[in-house]
């Protein structure tokens, strides 16, 4: 089954709120159930949301001063998707590097 509406737009819309209302673990909740029902997905549209919700999932660790675990989210988005050819996808891992850095010095 293939799930309805604009992943991109529609992501926005449910997970940013929460971390606005202060709902932290919901929020990463939100972020993990992503992962779980998309992350093997090999449509683009979906690759691109799951590479976000680590990158997301990651800063909110981040805010939170999880700093060990927000690198592994943004180790994952590089693992998974670093070979990619996809420009926007390459956006995020590009991200997600640079915000390991900032944390690892690496």
């Amino acid at each position: 089954q293939k799930p309805h509406g604009n992943p991109k737009r529609d992501s926005n819309v449910r997970f940013h709120p929460l971390g606005l209302l202060k709902r932290s673990d919901e929020e990463i909740a939100v972020y993990d159930a992503v992962l779980a029902r998309f992350g093997e997905s090999t449509e683009a549209a979906l690759r691109e949301q799951v590479a976000m919700a680590f990158v997301s999932k990651g800063s909110r660790l981040e805010s939170l001063n999880r700093s060990e675990e927000a690198v592994a989210a943004y180790n994952e988005v590089v693992r998974r998707f670093g070979d990619s050819r996809d420009d926007e996808l390459q956006e995020i891992v590009n991200r997600a590097a640079e915000k390991r850095k900032a944390l690892t010095g690496k």
